[in-house]
């Protein structure tokens, strides 16, 4: 008797953790569709295009630093690399993101 109460205990938490994982998944994917951009914004897409183009680095770093908050002093700590170099490669990446915008008319000098 004993060990049909210890396994129905344990079929009773395995079924309220899965419920509660299910909930937790509707949740986040209600999250998740409130999120997400209701209108396409050609520029965004054009942005992220232009980022996609960058070396792995420097997309990393741009990345860091306006989609994720991180410092450039923060960012060096994270890629284990020296401050001069990421502030370095971070103002090479924008202006190259820069240039590429003021080529397709996107923004001005």
């Amino acid at each position: 008797m004993w060990l049909y109460g210890v396994a129905r205990k344990t079929l009773l938490a395995h079924r309220r953790s899965g419920s509660r994982r299910l909930a937790l998944a509707d949740k986040l994917r209600f999250e998740l569709a409130a999120a997400q951009p209701t209108t396409e914004n050609p520029l965004h897409d054009h942005v992220r295009n232009l980022v996609g183009d960058l070396d792995e680095i420097d997309r990393e770093i741009i990345g860091l630093v306006y989609w994720e908050g991180f410092s450039l002093a923060e960012v060096a700590r994270i890629l284990s690399m020296r401050a001069a170099t990421v502030r370095s490669r971070h103002a090479r990446a924008r202006a190259r993101l820069h240039d590429a915008l003021v080529e397709t008319g996107d923004v001005q000098r």
